[in-house]
Formats: structure tokens, sequence, C-alpha cells
């Protein structure tokens, strides 16, 4: 399965999106929906269709694994915020990446100040086609 050895996120992003956001998407690694998740992931996407998942519990019950429908999907600040959740709430996910999420998103928008306008949604397009093997 050639979709668990891709990166979502590069070292190359770290200039072109918010502490907060790359560090939020270093946190999940890539996975592809199976049958069990149609029950616990609360999603309708086929079998094998991509998705991503919590890197530290690797979805465990279905919990931390996302199959947004398209980049624009995954770009809202809705998907940022359930991930932001249940890292916070996973019990595998280090304290000092709990607190490093927090603090981040506590600065919002000063940490923002410096990237060009849209920089979000080149950022999930570029995640979208990595994640899609575009």
């Amino acid at each position: 399965d050639g979709i668990a050895n891709k990166e979502l996120v590069l070292c190359s992003d770290k200039t072109e999106v918010s502490p907060y956001v790359f560090l939020l998407m270093s946190q999940v690694q890539p996975t592809t929906f199976t049958e069990a998740d149609r029950f616990v992931a609360r999603s309708k996407g086929p079998i094998g269709f991509a998705g991503f998942e919590c890197r530290h519990c690797s979805g465990h019950a279905g919990l931390g694994k996302y199959f947004p429908s398209s980049a624009k999907n995954m770009c809202t600040n809705s998907t940022s915020q359930n991930i932001h959740s249940h890292l916070l709430k996973c019990r595998r996910v280090p304290q000092v990446v709990k607190a490093d999420l927090d603090e981040l998103k506590r600065g919002g928008r000063s940490t923002d100040a410096n990237l060009t306008n849209g920089w979000r949604r080149r950022f999930f397009d570029k995640v979208w086609m990595r994640l899609h093997g575009y």
C-alpha cells in the first residue's frame, strides 16, 4: 500500500503556512477508507478512498480519521478544529505537542501576518494532491 509511505506535509511547506497549521497537519498521516470506517468515521466514501488519520493512534476505534471529499472541504476551519480536538483528547499525542498546538492556536493571526493571501487554500490543495497522488 503506497499511500502509507506518503508524506502529506513537507519541510518546504513550513515557510508557506502558519506554524499552527504546519504543526497540526504534521500530526496526521495518510490512510485509506475501509469497510470498518463506514460505521465509525461517519463517512460515505468508497473503499480505498484516501484520507488521513492521527499519526499517534492511527485512528484507533475510528476516531481521528478524516475523509474530506475535496480539497475545499479539507481546507475548512471546521476540519482543522476537528483534528485539533482529536489531538488534544488523544492519549498517545505527547503533551509537548498538545501544548505547542494550543500556544500556536492562541497566537492566531499574528503568526499568519507574513503569509500571502490564499496561503491556506494553496497549502491544502498541495496536501490534497499528495494524498490523492496527483
